[in-house]
């Protein structure tokens, strides 16, 4: 796993900071090709620090969303952190206290970060990852996704993140 910030992305994409209004880490989690015998230190080391602390995992599609949070688990579980779907019929309105990595379609993170908001729990969330964030200019869904942002930006700027 490499962590980098204001690199080339994976397509050939520059991903500076000053292209984004929000302040940007750029994670490459290439674990294609392992499984969580093939871990390194590092790729251990960052995983197992993910704490009792609420991640999300944003993805445009359910297909998606499957694929990933089925990989998740199989990196995660060893390491005693729980990955929970929603997208589809899967998850509900809230997060269990044990849950490490949330993977979610645009819509049920939206919907979960409405309710962080409501019950005063932003400050729980440490790591939202967005895929396929020039979505925000698709015309179905994208409003979605730049509604999700701005609120994120606007509790951020009260201090609430």
């Amino acid at each position: 796993m490499n962590a980098s910030t204001g690199s080339t992305g994976k397509h050939g994409k520059d991903l500076h900071e000053e292209a984004s209004p929000l302040p940007v880490k750029h994670f490459d989690f290439s674990f294609e090709d392992k499984n969580s015998d093939d871990l390194s230190a590092d790729d251990t080391k960052v995983l197992s620090n993910l704490r009792v602390v609420f991640n999300f995992l944003v993805l445009p599609y359910v297909s998606i969303c499957t694929e990933k949070a089925e990989h998740l688990e199989v990196l995660l579980e060893p390491l005693g952190k729980h990955v929970r779907s929603y997208y589809g019929n899967q998850g509900g309105g809230t997060l269990p206290k044990d849950t490490s990595v949330a993977v979610c379609t645009i819509e049920k993170a939206n919907s979960l970060i409405n309710r962080f908001l409501e019950e005063g729990r932003l400050s729980e969330l440490r790591i939202i990852v967005i895929d396929e964030l020039h979505m925000v200019g698709d015309q179905n869904r994208g409003y979605l996704l730049e509604l999700m942002l701005t609120k994120l930006r606007y509790a951020a700027g009260e201090g609430n993140i």
